[in-house]
């Protein structure tokens, strides 16, 4: 029988860096070599127009790096992200699904929302987005203020 893991966790918006209420989930499950992941985050703001991006995160050395998913559709007053990938090894990154901290999803405006594996409250001024020079940049000392650290256009703010 193939090896079966499913978690489910509460997505949260944080304002001002504080986490404030529960605004979605975040399902997936692990079957083999494959992760199946819906995110599903309610959007009664009245912003129905504004796109928001999806990271799967992990730690490493007190910084919360975003691997980048994939833009949310929207369907009536809810956004979506609905995929697939690789368990031990998220989107080509090598980075496996066990050791990741949770999701990320960002809207314009500084607006944070944020589901932890372990439904603990997180620093969202620690995020950072996955570098372009893959895991040789991330174990740079020099990651945040490093010129030839380019992110592709689509990730910014």
């Amino acid at each position: 029988m193939q090896a079966y893991t499913r978690q489910i966790a509460y997505l949260y918006a944080y304002e001002y860096g504080i986490k404030k209420r529960s605004v979605g989930f975040v399902k997936y499950e692990i079957r083999g070599t494959e992760c199946r992941m819906d995110i599903c985050l309610k959007s009664d703001d009245g912003l129905d127009d504004e796109p928001a991006k999806g990271y799967i995160y992990f730690s490493y050395e007190n910084r919360m790096i975003g691997i980048a998913i994939g833009d949310f559709k929207r369907r009536n007053h809810v956004l979506e992200w609905k995929g697939s990938f690789d368990p031990e090894n998220i989107l080509g990154k090598g980075i496996r699904m066990i050791d990741t901290k949770g999701i990320w999803v960002r809207r314009t405006g500084q607006r944070e929302y944020i589901a932890e594996w372990d439904d603990a409250s997180v620093d969202v001024q620690r995020f950072l987005l996955y570098p372009a020079g893959g895991i040789k940049c991330i174990r740079c000392p020099r990651l945040e203020e490093c010129e030839r650290n380019s992110r592709h256009a689509s990730d910014r703010r």
